[in-house]
């Protein structure tokens, strides 16, 4: 019982921390009146400047990050080709499970 009350305990406390953090990534459990929305000092430049420079952040640790340095130095007729390629081969594997969900062999 003592366990559960405990745990209980950690619960309620992690989750005060995580929404009474401040928005530019200050210590748990300390509040700032400009980071809270629902404050009337609430910066509003701050908060956007905040949130644009995490999302640039994750932008820029993105795993599509190569995909697109590959697709500046592809040629147009290039990339046409691999998106034909690759149509056609998702056709012919969804054709293939189509088959095997009815019950019937794919063609070779």
């Amino acid at each position: 019982m003592a366990d559960q009350e405990a745990k209980a305990q950690r619960v309620r406390s992690l989750l005060s921390a995580y929404y009474t953090a401040g928005a530019d990534g200050g210590a748990p459990g300390q509040t700032r009146s400009a980071a809270s929305i629902d404050s009337a000092a609430f910066d509003t430049e701050a908060y956007i400047s905040n949130l644009a420079r995490a999302l640039r952040a994750r932008a820029r640790a993105s795993l599509f990050t190569p995909l697109a340095a590959q697709l500046k130095k592809t040629r147009l007729d290039q990339l046409h080709n691999k998106y034909a390629s690759m149509t056609s081969e998702i056709r012919a594997l969804d054709s293939d499970m189509q088959a095997r969900r009815a019950g019937v062999a794919p063609a070779p």
